[in-house]
């Protein structure tokens, strides 16, 4: 079992928040995405690993120190895929997950797209303490239809967070996994889908990105591996957990899920980062993949 997440968790949250901000604040259209709540949020980082991003935001390379190139490529892709869903999200849904949430805005930023539906952000205690007080700080007003249930993927079943929680099962629902799934163990990914799947109702849907498995040996492109150092507790986080692309289907199956589309680097460039405006080629981390995938009718 890999130790708790609870020293890490902010760390993580903060730079894919902070990229996001960039991304608002990008004059080209290319790299340009919607979450203005990031921007707000990311003025209260004060970590070591967050200075390093906002170098990297007024045009250094310092964000080289601490991450590969197509880091920001992939969160731009990435956010812009799950909030093309989250505009178009049918009514059929009557619970959102946000599983991992971090700094995550959507409840904010969808307000209208949400209005009826009750949303759900799963993540450590810790980080949605220190959210809570950002967003007092800074006069955001929660949803009133959004609701935080603390848990440590780490050390806790979500299966049992929900029922403490008194949520009810066999709802339509959407579930995001957005950055989670490499930083689990095996088990841990499997006791989550086992969860999700006996909680989601008919027409339910997962979102999710992963790493492929063979990014994580050392020698994969040179060392792709991510690693964030925060300097109070100069420790290195390491991706622990991936898919192969032809384990995904398999997988979602044994979970009674369907795949509707497993999107990797290169689709993602082309699907939403393509512009041809821009001369210079753009490429996302070749170990990343999206996926999406839709609740069985039968068990």
């Amino acid at each position: 079992m890999m130790r708790s997440l609870a020293p890490f968790v902010t760390s993580s949250a903060e730079i894919t928040c902070l990229l996001r901000a960039k991304s608002f604040n990008e004059k080209k259209a290319l790299f340009k995405t919607d979450d203005f709540v990031a921007v707000l949020i990311s003025n209260t980082f004060t970590s070591f690993s967050s200075k390093m991003v906002k170098a990297f935001s007024f045009g250094s390379d310092i964000l080289g120190l601490g991450a590969p190139a197509g880091v920001y490529e992939y969160i731009v892709a990435r956010t812009r895929y799950i909030d093309n869903i989250f505009r178009s999200l049918p009514k059929k849904f009557k619970q959102v997950f946000i599983i991992g949430a971090g700094f995550d805005s959507r409840a904010c930023r969808f307000q209208q797209e949400l209005a009826k539906t009750k949303i759900y952000e799963c993540d450590h205690p810790n980080l949605q303490l220190k959210k809570k007080a950002i967003f007092e700080e800074l006069d955001i007003p929660l949803p009133a239809n959004m609701t935080f249930i603390p848990i440590d993927f780490t050390e806790n079943n979500l299966g049992e967070s929900l029922k403490r929680c008194l949520i009810p099962p066999g709802e339509t629902s959407l579930f995001v996994l957005e950055g989670l799934l490499c930083y689990l163990d095996e088990l841990q990914v499997t006791a989550l889908f086992s969860a999700i799947a006996q909680h989601a109702g008919p027409q339910s849907e997962i979102v999710f990105d992963y790493v492929h498995t063979d990014a994580l040996t050392d020698d994969f492109n040179g060392g792709e591996t991510l690693q964030y150092i925060d300097n109070n507790d100069d420790w290195s986080r390491h991706w622990t957990f991936g898919f192969s692309p032809g384990e995904v289907s398999v997988f979602l199956e044994k979970c009674h899920f369907s795949l509707i589309e497993d999107i990797d680097s290169q689709a993602m460039e082309r699907l939403l980062l393509a512009d041809t405006h821009e001369h210079d080629p753009v490429h996302i981390l070749r170990s990343q993949s999206l996926v999406r995938a839709k609740k069985n009718n039968y068990q």
